[in-house]
């Protein structure tokens, strides 16, 4: 593979990386609005029902409420590691960058300077 490919690859792998770090942590609204519905739930319970046992259910139906993923430690661990992944990424293809830079350097040196052009008189012939 070459150098260009590899840095495309490795590229294409941190778009990855970043989806499924989006992807992990977009159902804040989804669960803010399941969130509200158990509450609104709740609510009627104690409206329209009197009983005994309305507030145990009250209480089992709150057990239901999801944390938001901003208190979640292991989505906060996962995207961190999917950050420490594509930051191993990033310095992969600046040393690929930097060994292509080095090679194009090298081949202009050995093309354009070494055996190229010179003024100077020749040799023994």
């Amino acid at each position: 593979m070459s150098i260009s490919s590899d840095i495309r690859k490795k590229e294409n792998d941190i778009t990855k990386l970043n989806q499924q770090k989006r992807d992990l942590m977009d159902d804040g609204g989804d669960i803010s609005g399941i969130n509200r519905k158990i509450a609104e739930l709740q609510e009627d319970f104690q409206k329209f029902l009197t009983s005994n046992h309305t507030g145990t259910i009250v209480n089992k139906i709150g057990e239901l409420v999801e944390p938001l993923q901003s208190n979640d430690g292991n989505l906060q661990r996962s995207c961190e590691y999917i950050d420490t992944e594509i930051n191993a990424l990033q310095r992969e293809i600046r040393a690929l960058e930097q060994a292509r830079e080095a090679a194009r350097k090298a081949k202009d040196t050995l093309t354009g300077g070494s055996f190229g052009g010179g003024g100077g008189g020749g040799g023994i012939r």
